[in-house]
């Protein structure tokens, strides 16, 4: 019966650690959108954002270097924060830009991977 305990337990720690990572990055694809869009208000926000994202993927096995979790997240903070992220000259772009797109699909890209990985750990 402890060891059920445990693994529920570790399941519902796995749980929140993946809702809590899926919430942060739907933050951060919003916030980094507006930002590529011409609102430089909250590029602070969004490196703080990255940063809480990266310390809740951490919670998940195996988030080192290479594996296929971290290349999402790699990818995903390339698309919002390459570039010309806060720099004098950072062009605007429009809702239908590659550039935005790509903050999109990497997003995407990210949400299902934190999904499979919660399933492949925890399930």
């Amino acid at each position: 019966m402890n060891s059920q305990n445990n693994k529920r337990e570790t399941r519902k720690e796995g749980r929140a650690a993946a809702d809590s990572a899926k919430k942060l990055t739907m933050e951060a694809a919003v916030l980094g959108v507006a930002y590529l869009k011409g609102d430089r208000a909250d590029s602070f926000a969004v490196k703080l954002i990255m940063e809480a994202l990266e310390v809740e993927l951490a919670r998940f096995p195996l988030f080192n270097q290479g594996s296929r979790l971290m290349g999402r997240y790699v990818d995903f903070d390339a698309a919002i924060t390459g570039g010309d992220f806060e720099s004098v000259v950072q062009p605007v772009f429009t809702a239908l830009s590659p550039e935005v797109r790509k903050v999109g699909n990497a997003r995407n890209q990210l949400l299902s991977e934190i999904e499979a990985q919660f399933k492949l750990h925890y399930c």
